[in-house]
């Protein structure tokens, strides 16, 4: 246990007007209180000993040089020998106590590499990722590593191709009659285009070879058999619609 000296407290005098301005009810009243701590130890800690209470994101708004989608734990780790407290007077918000599970309806951004570094996909600088866990909206490997995140949390997972794109089938690369393909295209090799397959499932397939009146297909997503590595941050776990 390391001793915490408390620096300062300070309520937060414009949280009213601002929460009239924005047109929503005060649900509650916000401090905050800054310890003092070893700054070692604090990044130690886990959990950044770190817990919020009430109206979270009112500190993006009272504090300019953080954006809206600024993590609360990049404001901590931004004070790293101050540990931050939030109370409220109406009971424990789930915004930083609370991890994402099977169910819940998260907000992620990512970035996408293969083994060699190159990038095939990224959602940072876009608009994140939404999704809910379990709907195989996402990859295994991707849904199972948001899985007991915190909101703010960052991390980098490795997904094997079981858990990822699958293994690459050769039985999915196949000649076809050049009068099958959609009228008036004219075939290319690397050129994308959509099939409906036996069970009628539509198919993206590339063109990876031309002989003759046919063509050769491959239906493979394009990382199977691939090893990936996602960067992934929990932006937002988003709050259950409760009808009335």
């Amino acid at each position: 246990m390391h001793d915490h000296a408390t620096v300062r407290t300070r309520s937060f005098p414009l949280l009213p007007a601002l929460l009239r301005s924005a047109k929503v009810r005060p649900a509650c009243s916000v401090t905050a209180s800054w310890s003092f701590s070893d700054p070692l130890s604090a990044r130690r800690s886990k959990g950044m000993e770190c817990e919020i209470f009430g109206i979270c994101t009112v500190l993006n708004f009272l504090y300019g040089e953080y954006s809206l989608r600024t993590s609360f734990k990049e404001i901590i780790d931004s004070l790293p020998i101050f540990h931050l407290y939030l109370s409220c007077s109406q009971g424990r918000s789930l915004f930083m106590d609370r991890t994402a599970k099977k169910g819940d309806t998260v907000k992620v951004d990512y970035t996408g590499r293969s083994e060699d570094g190159s990038v095939f996909e990224s959602s940072v600088g876009l608009m994140p990722l939404k999704f809910t866990i379990g709907s195989e909206e996402v990859v295994n490997g991707f849904e199972n590593a948001v899985v007991g995140m915190h909101p703010g949390e960052r991390k980098t997972v490795v997904v094997e191709p079981e858990e990822g794109f699958g293994m690459y089938d050769e039985s999915l690369v196949f000649d076809l009659p050049g009068d099958e393909l959609p009228e008036g295209v004219t075939p290319h090799i690397g050129m994308d285009f959509e099939m409906i397959d036996e069970q009628g499932y539509e198919i993206s397939a590339v063109v990876i070879g031309i002989s003759g009146g046919s063509v050769t297909v491959d239906a493979n997503a394009p990382l199977a058999g691939k090893t990936v590595i996602y960067d992934i941050e929990l932006l937002e776990i988003v709050p259950e619609r409760k009808l009335t």
